[in-house]
């Protein structure tokens, strides 16, 4: 990225910041924490995630051993306040904790930092239902990379950005 046009995205930045104020994640910023949270909610959004992450939290908890030692009924009901096939959700996020646990040592934060950034990305692009936009979503607000996090049902805002500018 040249110095152009870094000062042109910052420039942008600043005067969305601006109109709209600052912005703040409702959604854990952490990678695991966000990787348990979108798992939460079925089909994943902010409000149907946020409901399965307070019951989760509530009756469970989110640490790896804890996902790992609860039985999956049980885990299952905890999920089911946050929207469709909780038995799934549940499966899938035993194997996140299974692989946090086994590949990054309990800290998948700690280990993401430590690779490159295309690596980082690919690493967590391999955990179930994370593609490129969840991976730049972790990156961005993990603060692991300043990159741009957009929404795939969201593609037409930069270009609308860049018309206003």
């Amino acid at each position: 990225m040249t110095e152009d046009t870094i000062t042109q995205l910052t420039d942008i930045l600043d005067r969305l910041e601006a109109r709209y104020g600052e912005q703040a994640p409702d959604w854990p910023t952490d990678p695991y924490h966000f990787l348990v949270w979108w798992h939460c909610g079925y089909p994943a959004s902010d409000e149907r995630c946020a409901k399965g992450w307070e019951s989760l939290n509530a009756d469970v908890g989110v640490s790896p051993d804890r996902l790992l030692s609860v039985p999956s009924t049980k885990l299952a009901r905890a999920l089911k306040s946050g929207g469709m096939v909780p038995d799934l959700r549940a499966a899938r996020l035993k194997a996140i904790a299974a692989r946090v646990q086994d590949e990054f040592g309990g800290d998948l934060l700690t280990a993401l930092h430590k690779l490159p950034l295309a690596k980082a990305r690919a690493s967590f692009k391999r955990f179930p239902g994370m593609g490129d936009p969840g991976a730049d979503r972790v990156l961005l607000f993990g603060g692991l990379a300043p990159v741009a996090a957009v929404p795939s049902n969201c593609p037409h805002v930069l270009p609308r950005i860049a018309v206003a500018t």
